[in-house]
């Protein structure tokens, strides 16, 4: 129980105020705070501008009631016990009085009921108000639960729609990505990627056809782990160049089939860009230019070449070629000693055997297959970039069986391959019958004649006249530090190539000031287009 209230008390007389007030006191209410009001707005003004414990109403005054004040409480709202106390009233009034909503009635004649009655009233007021207090915090609860739930439900909408968004994203992207594996594995052009480690990440069907090697075979695997790549330190090069210079470049790339042939892609590589505009890896596509680039007289290294022509001219033009490209040439011949070492361009990287049964004091010679195969063998296995010239095959296909000679070639070839050596066997078609120059050409890759007005000159060598003649046609000045630059060789490999070009009269230097300057000869703009238009 409290120890004091604050009482509203709608009285017209003083001394009942004083009366009621004692009487709460000896019910153990000490000093209570009582505000007296007559009327019905002293009444409105206090309960809308302050908080009341208990209201104790007459039930009759000079100009209201205590069925008035009742109305008003519940007009404002309030919940407060509102207890009549009055004199003798009847018992209907009495009814009437606690249908209107009263708490209790207490005869004035018989305060000794007050005290118990505004205990038990105040302590259901307290029950009511915590009911009330409960009822609106379950009713705030259930609005911020609704409100939750309607949260979550739009939360798991939002979700549904963005998990549907994202599968629909990842369904249109495997599309995309099998459309475009359809794309690249439908293109004729050969398509081969590699990630940042060098692992193969794209292997289209032409690269599978011209090949034999599977994608399952090849993908994810890096270059270095597989036989399809000629030389894997050579293309990890390249890959390396590509992403440092970033813009597409065109590359020539060696392939060895299941078969064990050689294939040469010419390739244009781009860098790969991820989503986040990184570097994830390099892109090669091209075509297979093996036919055009043997016609054109670019040697596959590692291979043997078959050269059919009744002179050899064109055998010794290529085979000089070789050696300004600084290679270290071997000469297996049954020419003059004296006629042989003239024809050739340089004479410190090349060394020449005589096929002679007999010992000649200034050359070296040998007189047997076996020999041959020794020799061939002891020169790959020294020298880098070995190229040979076997140029007296009728001497041997005299002297041995067609049968034996086969024999000696395979194992030549074997040597070729494995050292990455380049070799020219040249070979009078006319000696051989059709049967033996059929398996001949199954073995060796037919070279075609090289003659374009009587000149040969390797790709290379082409590729630099071509650049000679384009910069002429521009005005712009070529120079040997130019050239050097441009196709990233040495001064003493462009020097080699540019007295290549004055031999066959392609092209000519003239002083510039300090420079000497290179210029294309009209012979040089006429074997352009001829050559080109093969």
């Amino acid at each position: 129980m409290k120890d004091t209230i604050k009482v509203l008390m709608v009285e017209d007389s003083e001394d009942d105020e004083i009366l009621l007030i004692g009487e709460m006191e000896k019910g153990g209410y000490k000093n209570p705070i009582v505000k007296r009001v007559e009327n019905k707005e002293d009444m409105r003004e206090s309960l809308e501008n302050e908080d009341w414990d208990l209201i104790i109403s007459d039930f009759v005054l000079p100009s209201f009631d205590g069925l008035s004040a009742l109305s008003l409480l519940k007009k404002i709202g309030k919940d407060i016990p509102f207890i009549i106390v009055s004199g003798k009233i009847g018992e209907d009034t009495a009814v009437e009085i606690m249908r209107a909503g009263a708490h209790d009635y207490i005869m004035k004649g018989n305060l000794a009921r007050l005290n118990s009655a505004i205990h038990r009233e105040m302590k259901e007021a307290e029950i009511r108000a915590r009911t009330r207090k409960a009822e609106e915090e379950l009713k705030l609860s259930h609005q911020m639960l609704q409100k939750r739930s309607e949260e979550l439900e739009l939360i798991n909408k939002r979700l549904n729609d963005e998990i549907r968004d994202k599968e629909k994203a990842e369904n249109e992207a495997l599309e995309a990505k099998e459309f475009l594996g359809r794309v690249i594995d439908s293109a004729s052009d050969l398509i081969v990627s590699f990630d940042r480690t060098f692992r193969i990440k794209i292997w289209n069907r032409s690269m599978e056809k011209l090949t034999s090697y599977t994608q399952k075979e090849v993908l994810n695997r890096t270059l270095d782990k597989l036989e399809v790549f000629d030389d894997p330190k050579k293309l990890k090069a390249t890959i390396n160049q590509v992403y440092k210079d970033k813009n597409s470049t065109n590359n020539d790339i060696v392939l060895k089939t299941k078969r064990g042939s050689k294939k040469i892609i010419d390739a244009s590589a781009s860098v790969i860009v991820g989503e986040k505009n990184e570097e994830i890896g390099v892109l090669f596509a091209g075509k297979d230019i093996t036919p055009e680039a043997e016609a054109h007289g670019k040697l596959v290294l590692g291979m043997s070449y078959l050269v059919r022509d009744k002179d050899s001219l064109s055998s010794i033009n290529l085979f000089n070629d070789l050696l300004r490209s600084e290679h270290t040439g071997l000469v297996v011949t049954r020419g003059n000693p004296e006629t042989i070492r003239s024809v050739y361009a340089s004479s410190d990287d090349l060394r020449i055997i005589m096929m002679s049964e007999e010992k000649l004091d200034d050359m070296e010679t040998m007189d047997s297959l076996d020999k041959l195969v020794d020799v061939v063998d002891e020169f790959v296995s020294s020298n880098e970039r070995p190229a040979i010239l076997i140029d007296g095959v009728h001497y041997l296909l005299i002297k041995y069986q067609f049968r034996d000679f086969m024999e000696i070639l395979f194992r030549i070839s074997d040597l070729v391959a494995k050292s990455q050596a380049t070799c020219l066997i040249r070979i009078d078609p006319e000696i051989l019958d059709d049967g033996e120059l059929a398996i001949l050409e199954n073995e060796l890759i037919l070279l075609p004649s090289q003659k374009i007005e009587g000149i040969i000159v390797r790709d290379e060598t082409h590729d630099l006249l071509r650049f000679i003649f384009d910069q002429n046609q521009n005005n712009v000045m070529v120079s040997f530090k130019k050239v050097m630059s441009r196709f990233k060789i040495s001064y003493v490999t462009a020097a080699k190539r540019v007295e290549t070009l004055q031999q066959e009269g392609l092209a000519f230097t003239k002083r510039e000031g300090k420079l000497r300057a290179i210029y294309i000869t009209e012979k040089g703009k006429a074997f352009l287009h001829k050559r080109e238009s093969i």
